[in-house]
C-alpha cells in the first residue's frame, strides 16, 4: 500500500521534477498482464515478474539476467483485455551494477492487435537518462516517459540492454492516460511493395457520453505518393485528404483510403495528420506513423567456428531497416531465432557445443516489424565447432612444477594459506576427447568454476597436449580470466611463439570470457603442445577455447625469422641470395672493445648470460641477443639489421617480435637501458635508402621487460621495400636484450581505386571522369551505405571499360549513392581496325579486319572526350555491317568490338 497520495501539480524528488498522476494506474487493473523478454531469470533477484506492479519502488527489483540474454533488445510492459488509452509511463530502475541492469537506448512501443508493436511518437524521458556504460547509478531512480497518446491493448518500454551481461533491472512500471472524448487511430501495413497501393485505416473512437457537435480530420499525403482511392475523403486541397462531420454525424467508425507508391520509391513513408473538434483545436492522430519498404534479406553470410560460432554478413542498403535476426538449426532441424533483434551485421553464438552440427540464417527486419522471408535468407554450410573447453593440465608456479601425487591426479596451483579443493586440478579417467586420445582428462561444464589456476604472476605457465586431426590452421578463440589490472598472456605452439593478447577485467572476482585476438596459425596434424604464459600482471585463469581446421588467414607472411635455421652467428650474416634463402642480416657493434658485445646467436641451454641461464618466454632454443656484460663498462650501441623485406603490393604491414630485456645489477639509476625498433624505406626515384625512422622505443633505469610486441608500421611501409633495425644502446655493463620470433605480415590491398575528377548529374543519369591509373582497365562501382563496406558493380554495363569516363545509372532510385572507380585486370572488349566506311543515302556501311572470337558489335558515340559508347547493332558474325546513318547535323564516331 502507498502511504500517501500526492495531489500537487509537481512533486520534486531530488533535483528532478515529476508530473504527479491523478489518473488511474492502468498497471493495477485486474486484467493487466506483465510482459518481459526474459520470463525465467537466473540472477539473484526475485523471479516473479509481478513485482513490477506491486507498488513497491525501493526495496526489490526484477532482473532480466538469464545467462543467455545476449540479444540487443529487452522490454517490460503490460497487455490488457481491451483497448486503453495511455500517454505516460513511470519507470523505476532497479539495482544496476557493473554487470548491467541499465539501458543503452530506451523508447516506448504499443500494440493494437497483440502481435505487432508500433513506435510511440514524441517520446521524452525526464529526467534525462544516462545511456553511457557507467555502472555507477543510484538504485531505484524514477523516470517519467511521456509520448503522443496511444490507443491499444498493450504498451512496453523497449530498448538495448547495457553492461557485459546484457540485462535490465526494474523495480516498478506504472501506466497512465486520461482518454480524450475522441481518439483517432491510424493503421498502416507492416511494409510496402513499390508500384503497389498501400491501404490506410483511420478508426474513430468517440465517447458516447461526450459526442462533439462537429469534427474535422486531415491527413497529409506523404511526399512522393499520390491518392489512389480517397474513400469518403475530400481531395480538393492539394497534398491532403480531409473529412468533415457536422452535428449528428460524429460517431465511432472506420475510414479507409489508399495511396499509390510509384516504381523506384525506396524511402520510408511517413504519415501525419490531425483531428479537431470544439474545445480541442488540434490533436495528433495516433497509431502507425511510418511504413518502410519490404526488407531485403542480407547477403554474404559467413560463419567460422573456434570456441564460438562467429557470424558476419553484408547489410542491406535500404531505408527503414531496424536490424537483423539470427536463426539457428541444430542437427539439420528447424530454424529458431537465437538473437532477437540486433543492430550489427555480425553476431557471436556463444552457446554451441563440440560434436553438434549447426546451420544459420539471417533475416532483415524493418522499423514496422516486417521481416524478410526466412526461405530467401542466406544459409551457412552445416558445420560443427572443433574446440575444447577444459581445466588446466601442466602447471608451473614460480619456476617449479607441483604434481599432485599418485592418488591425486592434478597439479598444485601455488602457495596459499587457505588451501581448499580449488588449489588442485583433478583429472579423471571417465571422459575422453577426440583431440586427446592418450590423455583422458575430464572436461568440466562451460560455466564451472571448480577448476582454475589462481594467483598467477609473470612467468607462470600451463601447457596442453593436443592431437590435431588434420593439417591446417588453428585458432585460439577465447579464455576465461580475471585480473586486478593490465595483464598479458603469450601463446607458444610447440614452444614457438604464435601470439599474445592483453586484457584487464579490473577485479579478480570479475570473471569474463575474453576473445583472444591472436592470428590464426598453421599446424600439421599429429600431437602438439600449447603453452600459455602470463608475461605481465597478476591474474586467475579458467578454461579456454581452441578451434582446428580453420580457414586460411587473409594476412600474408612477408618475412619470418625465429633463428632456429642457424647454427652459428656467421650464418646469420652470410649473403642472402636465390640459393641461400636465409641469412642476409647485418650486425653492427660499436661498443667498448670493438664490438665484442654485438648481436650474437644464443640458446637457452647454451652459454650463461651474466649470472644465470634465462628461460626466456617465447624464445625456446636459439635467439639473437646483445649482451652488455661482455662488452665491459661503457655505453653500447648494437644494431641488428634485417635483410630487405618487400612490402610492395601490400598494405596493413605489421611487425611482430618477441622481446626480452633484463638488468642483472642496476647501475643505481645512472644509466638507462634503451632499445629501439627502427624502419628504413627504399626511395625508388632516388635509388637510395631513407634515414632510419623509429617505430618503437623503450627505456628505463631498472626493471625487466619480457613481452611480445606487435607494431603497426603501415604508415611507413605500405607498398614499399623496407629494412628493420633492432638497436640496443646506452646500456652499460649488466644489461642484455634478446630478440626472436620475428614476423612481418600484411594484407593484399583491395582493387586500386582512381581519383574521380568530375561528377555531373543530368536528369536521371550521372557522368564521371577520372585520372588514368593502373592497367587502364576500369569498372565503376557504387554503394548506398559507406559504413557497410559493400560495393557493387553498376548494373547494365559490360565491364571493364578503357575510357577514363562513364555515363549511366538511375540516380533517382536512391536518395544518396556513392561511387568509386577501380582497376580491373580483366580483358576489355577489343576494338577492331575498320577498313572502310561508305555512306549511301540514309545508310552507312562498315567493313573491318577479322579479330577476337569472330563475333562483333558496332558501337557509336557523339563525342570522343565524353559520353559512353552505345551498341547500334546486335552481335554479327560477318566483318561488315550496314545500318541507319546519323540524323542530319549530328557528328558521330564508330567502333567495332568483340562481342565476347
Amino acid at each position: 500500500m502507498r502511504l500517501c497520495i500526492l495531489c500537487l501539480a509537481i512533486v520534486f524528488i531530488g533535483t528532478a521534477a515529476h508530473l504527479a498522476q491523478s489518473a488511474e494506474n492502468l498497471a493495477l487493473r485486474p486484467d493487466a498482464v506483465p510482459i518481459a523478454r526474459v520470463t525465467a531469470p537466473t540472477g539473484s533477484q526475485p523471479e516473479d515478474i509481478n513485482i513490477i506492479k506491486n507498488e513497491v519502488t525501493t526495496e526489490e527489483s526484477y532482473d532480466s539476467y538469464d545467462g543467455a540474454n545476449a540479444a540487443a533488445e529487452d522490454w517490460y510492459g503490460y497487455t490488457w483485455s481491451e483497448q486503453l488509452y495511455f500517454d505516460t509511463l513511470v519507470f523505476y530502475e532497479g539495482t544496476p551494477s557493473a554487470a548491467g541492469g541499465y539501458w543503452k537506448s530506451l523508447t516506448v512501443q504499443y500494440t493494437i492487435d497483440g502481435t505487432r508493436w508500433i513506435e510511440a511518437g514524441n517520446v521524452a524521458v525526464a529526467p534525462q537518462y544516462d545511456y553511457s556504460d557507467d555502472p555507477e547509478r543510484p538504485p531505484y531512480s524514477r523516470y517519467d516517459l511521456t509520448f503522443t497518446g496511444c490507443l491499444g491493448t498493450g504498451v512496453r518500454i523497449y530498448g538495448q540492454p547495457g553492461g557485459p551481461c546484457f540485462y535490465i533491472s526494474i523495480a516498478e512500471l506504472e501506466v497512465y492516460g486520461t482518454k480524450p472524448h475522441v481518439v483517432c487511430t491510424r493503421e498502416l501495413p507492416t511494409s510496402y511493395e513499390v508500384g503497389q497501393n498501400i491501404s490506410v485505416s483511420l478508426t474513430l473512437d468517440v465517447d458516447a457520453e461526450n459526442v462533439p457537435t462537429s469534427l474535422t480530420l486531415v491527413e497529409l499525403i506523404p511526399a512522393g505518393l499520390t491518392v489512389a482511392d480517397p474513400g469518403t475523403g475530400d481531395t480538393s486541397q492539394p497534398d491532403e485528404i480531409s473529412w468533415s462531420f457536422g452535428e449528428g454525424e460524429v460517431a465511432s467508425q472506420t475510414l479507409n483510403y489508399s495511396l499509390a507508391v510509384p516504381e523506384g520509391h525506396s524511402s520510408v513513408i511517413n504519415s501525419s495528420g490531425t483531428l479537431s473538434y470544439p474545445s480541442t483545436p488540434s490533436q495528433d492522430i495516433t497509431g502507425s506513423q511510418a511504413v518502410a519498404p519490404f526488407p531485403l534479406p542480407p547477403t554474404g553470410l559467413s560463419v567460422t567456428f573456434d570456441v564460438d560460432a562467429n557470424l558476419s554478413w553484408s547489410p542491406g542498403a535500404q531505408e527503414g531497416l531496424a536490424g537483423y535476426r539470427v536463426y539457428r538449426s541444430e542437427a539439420l532441424g528447424d530454424f529458431a531465432d537465437i538473437s532477437g533483434l540486433i543492430l550489427d551485421s555480425s553476431y557471436i553464438d556463444h552457446f554451441v557445443e563440440e560434436g553438434k552440427t549447426y546451420r544459420y540464417k539471417v533475416v532483415s527486419q524493418n522499423t514496422t516489424g516486417a521481416a524478410s522471408d526466412l526461405a530467401d535468407s542466406p544459409a551457412s554450410t552445416p558445420r560443427g565447432p572443433s574446440m575444447l573447453k577444459r581445466q588446466f593440465e601442466d602447471y608451473d608456479f614460480e619456476g617449479g612444477n607441483y604434481p599432485g601425487g599418485e592418488f591425486q591426479r592434478g597439479f598444485r596451483a601455488g602457495f596459499r594459506s587457505d588451501l581448499d579443493f580449488r588449489d588442485f586440478y583433478y583429472q579423471s579417467d571417465q571422459q575422453t576427447n577426440a583431440y586427446r586420445p592418450d590423455d583422458p582428462i575430464a572436461i568440466p561444464p562451460f560455466n564451472t568454476e571448480e577448476y582454475y589456476v589462481g594467483s598467477t604472476t609473470p612467468s607462470d605457465w600451463w601447457r596442453y597436449t593436443f592431437d590435431v586431426p588434420a593439417d591446417g590452421y588453428v585458432k585460439i578463440g577465447a579464455i576465461r580470466a580475471a585480473s586486478e589490472g593490465d595483464a598479458i598472456v603469450e601463446f607458444l605452439w610447440d614452444e614457438l611463439h604464435v601470439g599474445w593478447f592483453s586484457f584487464n577485467t579490473e577485479g579478480s572476482s570479475n570473471w569474463q570470457i575474453i576473445p583472444v585476438d591472436v592470428p590464426t596459425f598453421h599446424s600439421p596434424s599429429g600431437k602438439h603442445t600449447l603453452r600459455i604464459i602470463l608475461s605481465v600482471g597478476d591474474a586467475d585463469f579458467d578454461y579456454f577455447g581452441i578451434g582446428f581446421e580453420q580457414p586460411e588467414p587473409s594476412r600474408t607472411i612477408l618475412f619470418k625469422e625465429d633463428f632456429e635455421n642457424y647454427s652459428t652467428t656467421a650464418e646469420i650474416i652470410a649473403p642472402r641470395d636465390e640459393e641461400n634463402e636465409k641469412g642476409g642480416w647485418t650486425i653492427v657493434g660499436s661498443g667498448v672493445g670493438g664490438g665484442e658485445g654485438a648481436w650474437q646467436l644464443w640458446t637457452t641451454t647454451g652459454d650463461p648470460l651474466g649470472y644465470e641461464s634465462p628461460d626466456l618466454p617465447g624464445m625456446i632454443g636459439k635467439y639473437a641477443i646483445s649482451d652488455g656484460e661482455f662488452a665491459g663498462p661503457g655505453d653500447l650501441d648494437e644494431q641488428l639489421i634485417s635483410p630487405e623485406i618487400d612490402c610492395t603490393g601490400y598494405v596493413g604491414v605489421l611487425v611482430e617480435f618477441g622481446s626480452n630485456i633484463e638488468i642483472y645489477e642496476p647501475d643505481i639509476g645512472v644509466f638507462d637501458q634503451v632499445y629501439d625498433l627502427d624502419l628504413q624505406t627504399y626511395d625508388e626515384e632516388a635509388q637510395s635508402w631513407s634515414d632510419w625512422a623509429n617505430v618503437f622505443h623503450h627505456e628505463g633505469a631498472d626493471g625487466d621487460d619480457s613481452s611480445p610486441h606487435f607494431v603497426d608500421v603501415s604508415g611507413l611501409a605500405d607498398g614499399k621495400r623496407i629494412k628493420l633495425r633492432w638497436r640496443f644502446w646506452e646500456a652499460n655493463y649488466d644489461y642484455w636484450w634478446a630478440v626472436d620470433n620475428i614476423r612481418v605480415t600484411a594484407e593484399t590491398p583491395a582493387a586500386e581505386t582512381g581519383r574521380i575528377l568530375s561528377i555531373a548529374v543530368a536528369g536521371d543519369t550521372i557522368s564521371l571522369t577520372w585520372e588514368s591509373f593502373s592497367t587502364g582497365y576500369y569498372r565503376v562501382q557504387y554503394t548506398d551505405d559507406l559504413t557497410s563496406g559493400t560495393w557493387s558493380d553498376v548494373p547494365g554495363q559490360t565491364w571493364p571499360i578503357t575510357e577514363e569516363q562513364w555515363t549511366g545509372d538511375d540516380v533517382s532510385a536512391t536518395k544518396s549513392r556513392f561511387y568509386r572507380v577501380i582497376s580491373d585486370e580483366g580483358t576489355p572488349p577489343v576494338p577492331g581496325k575498320i577498313l572502310s566506311v561508305e555512306i549511301t543515302g540514309d545508310t552507312i556501311s562498315l567493313t573491318w579486319e577479322s579479330f577476337g572470337t569472330g563475333s562483333y558489335r558496332v558501337q557509336y558515340r557523339e563525342d570522343l572526350t565524353s559520353g559512353a559508347w552505345s551498341d547500334i547493332s546486335d552481335a554479327v558474325s560477318e566483318t561488315s555491317w550496314t545500318g541507319a546513318i546519323l540524323p542530319e547535323g549530328k557528328t558521330g564516331f564508330y567502333r567495332v568490338i568483340s562481342s565476347e
